[in-house]
């Protein structure tokens, strides 16, 4: 079986998962906005707006958190004993004497 390319998009399905997780944060939001702002209530179309930015939001967030980052810390983490030693004695050997 062939390794997952960290670089890659995510998939369909990973992609729906997100959407998914995005409706939950978007309903809460559209209902403490409507809540706190009762003309929002009769007005469908804003409250239509308001959820739509909160679920394209939340997807990106979602998607930044679980997607991107981990490639961004995988890269970082976890710093071998070698590797710590070689940028100890790089930044030593770097001081003014």
């Amino acid at each position: 079986m062939t390794e997952p390319n960290e670089n890659a998009p995510p998939t369909l399905l990973q992609r729906i998962g997100l959407w998914v997780c995005a409706l939950a944060p978007a309903v809460l939001v559209t209902f403490v906005i409507s809540g706190f702002n009762p003309i929002l209530r009769s007005s469908g179309v804003m409250l239509f707006i308001i959820f739509a930015a909160s679920n394209a939001g939340c997807y990106l967030i979602w998607n930044w958190v679980f997607f991107v980052r981990p490639a961004e810390l995988k890269k970082r983490l976890p710093i071998t004993g070698e590797e710590l030693r070689r940028k100890r004695k790089e930044f030593y050997d770097s001081l003014p004497r």
